[in-house]
C-alpha cells in the first residue's frame, strides 16, 4: 500500500517537473527577465545595485548565479544614461553569450525553488491529513494550478517570494515546534521573501502575530535581528544608503499607483475589478473548493494568513498601476490552503473527478500556463479581460513560430516584449511596443512572395501602452488564428490604420 502511494506521489512530481520544464524550454523571454538577469550579473561583478533598484537584490543574485561564471558578458554601463532597460537590452542581445543560453541558465534557480516548493506543499498536506489519498489530491491541486507552474518557470522576483510564502504556511501549521523556533523561522523566511520583493514585507504578519500570541522569549529576537541585519548588509554591500534609496523608490512608485487609483484613471493593464481577475485566472474548481473549505480556512487559528491575503489584495489595489496576478503572490499560499481545506469535507472520489476536469481545462494551454484563464473565459476573449503579465508578457514567440508553419508566406509582427522575434522566426519586419504603424513596412531588399500575415500581440492589440488605439480596425476583423489568446494572426491586405 505504501509503495502504491509513493509511486503516485512520484508520478505527480514527475508531471509537475515536466510542466515547468516544458514552459522553460518553450517560452521566449518575458518582459522583465533580461532586466533581472542583467542586473544580477552586474551585482555580482561590479556591485551596481542602483540597476533595477526598485526591487531588492536577493532573487536577482540567485537567478544570475549560473551566469556569472561565464565569459562574454557585455555590461555597458554607459547605457544606464539612457535607462536601466536599455542597459538590459544591450546585455541580453549584445553579449557574446547567446541570448537563449542566458535565458535558460537564468531559469534554472527558479526551477530548483519550484522543486523545493513542491516538497514544502507535501509537508503542509502531511500536517493537515493522515489519509495519503487526500495528500495526493492536494498535490494534484497544486500541480494543476497554472500560477505556480508559471512562477517557477521564469527568472524574476516572484519565485523566491512564493517559496517563502509556502514555507511560512508550513511553519504556521506545524504541531511539534516551540514558540521560539516558530517565531524565528517565521521571521527569517519572511525576511527572505522581503529581500526578493518589497511586497514580501507582508509576510511579517504571521511572525508578528506569533510573537504577540505565543509570547516567545525576547531572546528569540536577538538571532532573528542579527540574521536580518547581516543579510541586508551583505546584499547591499554594506551600503545602507543604497537600501534606503531602494525603499524610497518603491514608495514613490506606490504613491504614483495610489494617484491612479484615487483619481479613478484607467489601469494600463489589467482591470480595477481585480477580484474578478483573481477568480478568472484560477481554475473554476477553486471556486467550488473555496465554498466548501471556507469554514475551516477562516477559523481564528489562521487569522494571520487571512490578514496577509486581504492586505496584499488591498495594498496592490491602491498602489499599483497594473493589476497583474503576479502582484498577489503573498496571498496565493492561503488561497491554495483555503481550497485544500475542502478535501477534508469532500468524498475522495468526487474530489478526484473535479481535479480531473480541472486538469483537462488547464492542460489545453500546455505549455503556456501564463496565458491561462479558467473555463468562464473563451480563449479568443482573454485579452478583453486582461493582458500584459496576465496573458501576453512576451513569452509566446516560439509558440507563434510554430503556429505560423500552417500559414507560409511573409510575416510581420507587432510584439510586446524585450526578446528579439528574429531569434524564433524570420519575420519581415518587427514593431516593438513603442512603434506605431509608420514602422510597418517591408525591410529593404527582401522579396515579397506569397501571402502576407500580420501577427499582433494581445497587449498591443488592446493598446495598453499606446497613446491611442492604433490597431482599432483589427478588432472588428476575425483573425485566421489565435495563439493561446495572446497572439492574433491576420491575413493581409489589411485596413488603413489611423
Amino acid at each position: 500500500m505504501k509503495r502504491r502511494y509513493a509511486a503516485a506521489i512520484i508520478a505527480v512530481f514527475t508531471a509537475y517537473c515536466f510542466f515547468i520544464i516544458s514552459q522553460i524550454l518553450s517560452y521566449s523571454a518575458t518582459f522583465d527577465e533580461p532586466m533581472q538577469l542583467a542586473a544580477g550579473v552586474s551585482y555580482w561583478k561590479d556591485g551596481k545595485l542602483e540597476i533595477n533598484e526598485g526591487h531588492p537584490p536577493l532573487s536577482k543574485y540567485i537567478s544570475s548565479s549560473f551566469l556569472v561564471f561565464l565569459k562574454g558578458h557585455r555590461l555597458d554601463y554607459s547605457a544606464l544614461g539612457i535607462s536601466d532597460w536599455f542597459f538590459a537590452d544591450e546585455y541580453y542581445h549584445s553579449s557574446r553569450i547567446p541570448p537563449r543560453k542566458i535565458l535558460l541558465l537564468g531559469r534554472i534557480p527558479s526551477f530548483i525553488f519550484g522543486i523545493l516548493s513542491f516538497f514544502t506543499v507535501f509537508l503542509i498536506l502531511r500536517e493537515m491529513f493522515e489519509d495519503p489519498e487526500r495528500i495526493i489530491l492536494g498535490l494534484l491541486l497544486y500541480t494543476f494550478t497554472p500560477v505556480f507552474l508559471t512562477v517557477f518557470s521564469l527568472a524574476n522576483t516572484d519565485y523566491l517570494l512564493l517559496f517563502s510564502s509556502f514555507l511560512l504556511l508550513y511553519i504556521h501549521i506545524m504541531k511539534n515546534i516551540s514558540s521560539e523556533k516558530r517565531f524565528i523561522l517565521l521571521f527569517f523566511f519572511a525576511f527572505l521573501g522581503a529581500m526578493s520583493k518589497f511586497s514580501g514585507l507582508l509576510l511579517f504578519i504571521p511572525a508578528i502575530y506569533s510573537f504577540f500570541k505565543e509570547k516567545p522569549s525576547l531572546r528569540s529576537l536577538i538571532p532573528a535581528g542579527i540574521a536580518a541585519f547581516a543579510i541586508t548588509a551583505i546584499l547591499y554591500r554594506f551600503s545602507f544608503s543604497k537600501f534606503l534609496s531602494s525603499v524610497f523608490l518603491q514608495l514613490t512608485q506606490m504613491k504614483a499607483g495610489a494617484a491612479v487609483f484615487f483619481l479613478g484613471r484607467q489601469y494600463p493593464s489589467g482591470t480595477p475589478l481585480f477580484i474578478f481577475i483573481i477568480i478568472l485566472k484560477m481554475s473554476a474548481a477553486y471556486i467550488l473548493f473555496w465554498i466548501i473549505g471556507a469554514r475551516e480556512a477562516f477559523s481564528k487559528k489562521h487569522l494571520p494568513f487571512i490578514l496577509l491575503a486581504l492586505l496584499n489584495i488591498a495594498v496592490v489595489a491602491v498602489s499599483k498601476k497594473q493589476l497583474g496576478m503576479r502582484y498577489f503572490i503573498p496571498a496565493y499560499p492561503f488561497l491554495f490552503f483555503w481550497a485544500v481545506c475542502a478535501l477534508r469535507r469532500m468524498n475522495r472520489t468526487s474530489g478526484a473527478l473535479i481535479l480531473l476536469l480541472m486538469a483537462a481545462f488547464v492542460l489545453r494551454d500546455h505549455p503556456n500556463y501564463l496565458s491561462h484563464f479558467n473555463e468562464l473565459v473563451p480563449v479568443n476573449k482573454r485579452h478583453l479581460v486582461s493582458s500584459d503579465s496576465d496573458l501576453d508578457w512576451g513569452q509566446n514567440l516560439a509558440l507563434l513560430s510554430r503556429a505560423l508553419k500552417k500559414f507560409p508566406g511573409i510575416h510581420y509582427i507587432s510584439y510586446f516584449g524585450t526578446d528579439d522575434p528574429s531569434y524564433y522566426h524570420p519575420f519581415l519586419h518587427t514593431m516593438s511596443v513603442s512603434f506605431g504603424p509608420k514602422m510597418f513596412k517591408p525591410a529593404p531588399g527582401v522579396p515579397e512572395k506569397g501571402e502576407k500575415y500580420l501577427c499582433i500581440s494581445a497587449t498591443n492589440l488592446t493598446a495598453k501602452y499606446y497613446d491611442k488605439d492604433i490597431w482599432k480596425e483589427y478588432k472588428t476583423i476575425k483573425p485566421v488564428k489565435t495563439v493561446n489568446g495572446a497572439f492574433f494572426i491576420y491575413r493581409l491586405p489589411f485596413p488603413a490604420v489611423p
